[in-house]
């Protein structure tokens, strides 16, 4: 069973995460965790002294389970498993420790949010969670101009690489079926659209993912882009196609990896106009049991 974490504070960015993710058409079974971490300011802290029961620190709480009992409406509904917790804490620090001790499967977060506007196109508390969760993370942003999540215009950022292999993986586990519009996209770095040998590996390559994902959408549209620089090749392609979401594939955190997130990575969650989702479940599972991803694809594909 998949364990989801929510992080929830109020927030319209926030609720808009846990609605969107409520209405996909998920098809297996999930433990779904909501999550409100109330902070104690350095003011509160100190207020404590004068204030021994921090009145206003416990309204919070009772406000965050207020919070939490909304956004549990849908998931019940939809026949799911719910916990609901309130915890004290640095917000950020607090959900990558709880996404930890859980051993999440995926993270989901509005892009911001937890308590103030924010300055940044990402807030720094759903930044931090996508830099050091040890798992994938979806980051959710609100379409100003879509009320409803179908059709999700999804697309699939491809390498020819393990981390690009699970995110195909982790893709067909979680599908959401024929109501998923994908594209399947590779960036090709300074080559020319000239036919070359470099390009037509390129478009195997392309090809020979599209073929494994047939089974999680009707039509897959394959694409590949010219670009100096992988990152904004993608966030040039996700602006010029209106997409509503993209998919990441990305090195596990802890062990598997000495940086806490790729410079591609990075520079799409900080910059892309759509939602971002960050694989790392699938390709961590495969390592620790020992399989190395790369070898299996070429030799099944």
């Amino acid at each position: 069973m998949c364990r989801v974490l929510i992080a929830i504070d109020g927030s319209p960015a926030s609720m808009h995460a846990n609605a969107f993710f409520a209405q996909l058409p998920h098809f297996r079974s999930m433990e779904i965790f909501l999550a409100c971490v109330v902070p104690r300011t350095l003011n509160r802290q100190f207020a404590v002294a004068f204030d021994p029961d921090d009145r206003q620190y416990v309204k919070d709480c009772r406000d965050a389970e207020s919070v939490l009992n909304a956004a549990s409406e849908p998931h019940l509904r939809s026949g799911f498993n719910v916990r609901t917790m309130t915890m004290e804490g640095n917000p950020g620090e607090t959900i990558v420790t709880m996404a930890e001790e859980l051993r999440a499967g995926l993270v989901l977060v509005g892009a911001t949010g937890f308590g103030r506007s924010s300055l940044m196109a990402l807030g720094s508390v759903s930044e931090h969670v996508a830099m050091h969760a040890p798992g994938s993370v979806l980051v959710i942003r609100n379409p100003s101009n879509n009320t409803s999540p179908f059709p999700v215009k999804t697309c699939l950022a491809y390498e020819d690489t393990a981390p690009g292999h699970a995110a195909i993986e982790e893709l067909i586990e979680s599908s959401w079926g024929t109501k998923t519009e994908l594209r399947l996209i590779s960036i090709a770095t300074g080559l020319d659209d000239d036919g070359s040998e470099a390009n037509k590996r390129y478009l195997d390559e392309l090809s020979r993912a599209k073929e494994r994902l047939t089974c999680v959408a009707d039509d897959v549209e394959t694409s590949l882009e010219q670009g100096n620089h992988y990152g904004e090749g993608i966030v040039r392609y996700l602006e010029s196609n209106a997409m509503d979401l993209v998919i990441l594939g990305e090195t596990p955190r802890g062990h598997f990896s000495l940086f806490p997130l790729g410079c591609t990575t990075q520079y799409v969650l900080r910059n892309a106009p759509c939602s971002v989702w960050i694989t790392r479940s699938y390709l961590a599972a495969e390592m620790k049991k020992g399989h190395f991803l790369d070898q299996q694809w070429r030799s099944t594909h």
